[in-house]
C-alpha cells in the first residue's frame, strides 16, 4: 500500500493542479502546472521495480515535460501560437502520435503516481484549453484522436491479460473524448463531467490495489481475468460508468453533427 508521504505528495501536486485553473493569463497557468508536476517525482521511487526501470521512466517523464515547456515558449517567442500549442497539446494529453510514451512510463510505476499523470496532470489541460478546438485545429485533433483510439485499442487486444494496460488504455481514451466533449459545454457540465471522470480513475485505482491483495476476479475468457470492481467500471456495459461518459459523449457529438467522432465512441 501507499505510504504517508505519497499521499502527501499526490494532495499537494494536485492542489497545484487545481490552482492553475483560477489563472486568466496562461503563462501563469503553465507555471503553476509544471511545479505540481515537478511535485509527482519523487514517486518514481515509490515502487518496488527495478532501478533501471525506473531510471528510464524518469528520464521519459523528464523529457516530455522539458520538450513541452520548450515548445510553448517557442510558440510564445516566435508569435507562432497555433501549432506550436498544437503540438504541446498533443504530447502532454499522449495524442497520436505521441500516446507511446505513456504506456512507457505508467506501465513501469506505481499505481498512484499513473493515476496523477492520466487522470489528475489532464484535468487542467482538459479543462483550460477545451475552447482550443473551436478556433483553430479542430479538424486535426478529430482526426489524430480517432487514431490514437485505433492504437490504444490495438495495445489493448494484444494484451488482454495485462490489468495495468487495461488501466492506461481506458483512461488515456477516456481523455481524448473528455477533451472533444467539453468543447461544446457549459461551465456546469464541465464541472460535472471532470468530477466523473476523476471519481472514475480514484474508484479504479481503489480497484486495482484491491486486486494486488486480495483474489476477487471475473473470468472472461480461459487466461483472461479483470477484477470485480474495475469490470465494472472499464466494460462499456449496462449500469457501469463506461457506458454514462460514453452515452453523454455521443449525445454532444450527434447534437453537434459530428458523425464520424460519434461512429469511433460507439465503436471502440
Amino acid at each position: 500500500m501507499f505510504n504517508i508521504n505519497s499521499l502527501a505528495i499526490c494532495v499537494g501536486s494536485s492542489l497545484f493542479f487545481f490552482f492553475s485553473l483560477f489563472n486568466q493569463s496562461f503563462l501563469l497557468f503553465w507555471v503553476i502546472y509544471e511545479i505540481g508536476t515537478l511535485l509527482t517525482f519523487p514517486l518514481f521511487f515509490e515502487g518496488d521495480n527495478n532501478s533501471s526501470s525506473l531510471f528510464n521512466s524518469l528520464i521519459r517523464y523528464l523529457v516530455v515535460s522539458g520538450l513541452s515547456s520548450s515548445l510553448l515558449f517557442a510558440s510564445i517567442i516566435l508569435n507562432n501560437w497555433d501549432f506550436l500549442f498544437f503540438i504541446v497539446l498533443s504530447l502532454k494529453l499522449g495524442i497520436f502520435p505521441f500516446n507511446f510514451w505513456i504506456f512507457k512510463i505508467v506501465q513501469n510505476v506505481n499505481l498512484l503516481l499513473g493515476y496523477m499523470i492520466l487522470i489528475i496532470a489532464k484535468v487542467p489541460l482538459i479543462v483550460f484549453s477545451g475552447g482550443f478546438l473551436q478556433v483553430s485545429w479542430s479538424n486535426y485533433f478529430f482526426l489524430l484522436i480517432c487514431l490514437s483510439l485505433l492504437y490504444n485499442l490495438c495495445i489493448l487486444v494484444n494484451n488482454l491479460n495485462n490489468i495495468k494496460l487495461l488501466f492506461i488504455s481506458n483512461f488515456l481514451s477516456s481523455g481524448y473524448v473528455y477533451f472533444l466533449f467539453l468543447s461544446f459545454l457549459d461551465f456546469q457540465s464541465v464541472l460535472l463531467l471532470v468530477s466523473i471522470f476523476v471519481i472514475n480513475g480514484l474508484i479504479l485505482l481503489i480497484s486495482l490495489i484491491y486486486y494486488q491483495y486480495l483474489i476477487v476476479f471475473i473470468n472472461i475468457r480461459s487466461g483472461n481475468y479483470f477484477n470485480l470492481i474495475g469490470g465494472f467500471i472499464l466494460l462499456p456495459f449496462p449500469i457501469t460508468l463506461s457506458l454514462w461518459y460514453k452515452f453523454f459523449s455521443a449525445s454532444g457529438f450527434l447534437l453537434t453533427n459530428n458523425v464520424f467522432l460519434f461512429f469511433f465512441l460507439v465503436v471502440l
